[in-house]
C-alpha cells in the first residue's frame, strides 16, 4: 500500500502504522439491520487487519481479528458470504499545510470465521475474506483456491 519507504519528507519522518487510516464496513443479509442499506463500520472492533497477495493465489485474501463485546456476531448474523468494504488511506504531508492523500478501496466476501473464542463477555474470532472471484468459484467446487484457508 505504501508508496513509501524510509525518508518521506525534508522532516525525515518515517512511515509507521499509525500514517493509515482505515475505514471497514460490512454489509449484513440480515434485512432487520438498524443500518442504512444493512452497512455498518466495524473499525471499532478490528484488531488486526492483513491483506495477502501472492503469485501462488487466485486473489487477495484478508484476515480481520476482531474483538467484540457487543455480539455483533450474533447482531449481523454473520454465517459467510457478506461483503465487507476496506479503505485504507494514508496521508503524505507536503511542504507547507498541504497533504496527499493515497488511498485504496477493495471489496471482499467472508469465506470463512475462524479462531472463536469467549472469555468475560468480549468474543475473538477472525474473518478470512476473498474477493468477489474467488467467493463465486468456491462456491463452484473449484479448486484453485485448495490449501489457502
Amino acid at each position: 500500500m505504501s508508496s513509501k519507504t524510509g525518508i518521506v519528507n525534508e522532516n525525515f519522518t518515517q512511515v509507521s502504522p499509525g500514517d493509515y487510516q482505515s475505514n471497514v464496513t460490512l454489509y449484513s443479509h440480515n434485512p432487520h439491520s438498524n443500518f442504512e442499506n444493512g452497512g455498518r463500520p466495524i473499525d471499532g472492533f478490528i484488531t488486526e487487519i492483513n491483506i495477502s497477495e501472492g503469485i501462488d493465489q487466485s486473489s487477495l485474501i484478508a484476515k480481520l481479528t476482531i474483538r467484540d463485546g457487543v455480539n455483533l456476531l450474533e447482531d449481523m448474523r454473520i454465517s459467510g458470504g457478506e461483503k465487507i468494504v476496506i479503505k485504507i488511506g494514508q496521508v503524505e504531508p507536503l511542504k507547507g499545510d498541504a497533504a496527499k492523500v493515497h488511498t485504496m478501496e477493495h471489496t471482499f466476501y467472508i469465506s470463512d470465521i475462524m479462531n472463536y473464542s469467549r472469555s468475560l463477555g468480549i468474543q475473538t474470532y477472525e474473518l478470512q475474506l476473498v474477493s468477489r472471484l474467488a467467493y463465486l468459484n468456491q462456491g463452484k467446487g473449484s479448486t484453485h483456491l485448495k490449501g489457502t484457508f
